[in-house]
C-alpha cells in the first residue's frame, strides 16, 4: 500500500505539471483526491455496513477500469481522451 501511495504522489505531481497551465497547480489533483478520500470514507463504511463488504468494495473498485484509459491519454497527449477523463489539459 505504501509503495502505491508513493508512486501516486510522485506521478500525480509530474503529470499535473505537464498538464497544468501553471506549475503551481500541479499538485491540485492529488490534493483533491486526498480531500475526496476523506469525504467518502464514512459513507463507504456505512454502505459496507448496510450491503456487505463485497458489494461495497466492488462498487468502490469499479472506477479503476478507467485507469488504463487515463494512462493512455496522458502518454499519447490525446486531448479528447484527457478531457473525457475529466482533466482540463494545458494549451
Amino acid at each position: 500500500y505504501l509503495a502505491g501511495a508513493v508512486i501516486a504522489f510522485t506521478f500525480s505531481g509530474l503529470v499535473g505539471q505537464s498538464l497544468a497551465p501553471d506549475p503551481a497547480l500541479a499538485t491540485v489533483p492529488m490534493a483533491l483526491m486526498t480531500a475526496a478520500t476523506m469525504a467518502t470514507t464514512i459513507p463507504a463504511s456505512l454502505l459496507m455496513g448496510r450491503f456487505g463488504r463485497r458489494r461495497g468494495l466492488v462498487t468502490g473498485a469499479a472506477p479503476m477500469g478507467a485507469s488504463p484509459i487515463a494512462g493512455l491519454s496522458i502518454d499519447r497527449q490525446n486531448e479528447i481522451l484527457i478531457r473525457s477523463m475529466g482533466v482540463r489539459a494545458a494549451t
